[in-house]
């Protein structure tokens, strides 16, 4: 399935839920049950542990979908950027991860952050060098004011770095349907990581008023979406 369809595959990303995922507080270095989830409104969100919020229960997808193929879309991005490369020259990403239900039953929230996480985890080595290529070192320039200088071939990374689930960006066709999974490094375009979640509040916000008008709140309305079945 890898390259099925590549050059037809639609955008999907209004049928996942965005205005979930972007709520957690993935760690992607840390343990599985230390995830997190903001919940609440505005101004009133509250922190508080994923797998025991009613969100690891709700479809990750409205239609529900059974199966999806997941890659790690640093490692793809980088893969098409050495496109014209020699071929010994080309990195190869991590083989695809595919969740399926046999039963046809709707992969949750849950389920896909619980078999997601182990996957980005065996490959992290592959992502860290991805990102180490664009990640920069800080230098300071003569009147104070500091950039990120990248050197080709000489990627960086501050030690002890913390990585943290970014978004997914799902493409598909009929049946079949890809997320790409896309991680925060800590520092990265320098940005600290209070500032990172800022910015997942804010996009949540958007996909939660794109899906449900302005009103939308996490918990004025409902997660689940009745009257879909799954494909």
């Amino acid at each position: 399935m890898r390259d099925t369809m590549t050059s037809r595959l639609d955008d999907m990303g209004g049928r996942i839920r965005q205005d979930l995922l972007y709520r957690l507080r993935w760690n992607l270095l840390a343990a599985l049950d230390n995830i997190d989830i903001t919940t609440g409104p505005q101004d009133e969100e509250s922190v508080v542990p994923f797998f025991s919020d009613a969100a690891a229960e709700e479809s990750i997808a409205q239609p529900p979908l059974s199966r999806v193929e997941v890659r790690i879309d640093d490692c793809l991005a980088n893969r098409l950027e050495e496109m014209y490369f020699d071929e010994e020259d080309q990195s190869n990403p991590p083989a695809d991860l595919t969740i399926e239900n046999a039963d046809g039953s709707p992969i949750t929230v849950g389920q896909f952050v619980s078999q997601v996480h182990p996957y980005m985890n065996e490959h992290m080595e592959e992502n860290k060098k991805v990102k180490g290529e664009i990640y920069g070192r800080a230098e300071k320039r003569e009147d104070g004011t500091e950039v990120r200088v990248n050197i080709y071939g000489q990627p960086y990374l501050p030690p002890d770095i913390g990585f943290f689930f970014s978004r997914v960006w799902a493409v598909g066709h009929n049946d079949y349907v890809r997320l790409n999974v896309s991680s925060f490094a800590e520092g990265e375009i320098g940005t600290s990581v209070d500032d990172f979640w800022a910015i997942q509040l804010r996009q949540a916000r958007m996909c939660e008023q794109k899906r449900y008008g302005e009103q939308a709140t996490i918990e004025s309305l409902p997660l689940s979406e009745p009257g879909n079945t799954s494909v």
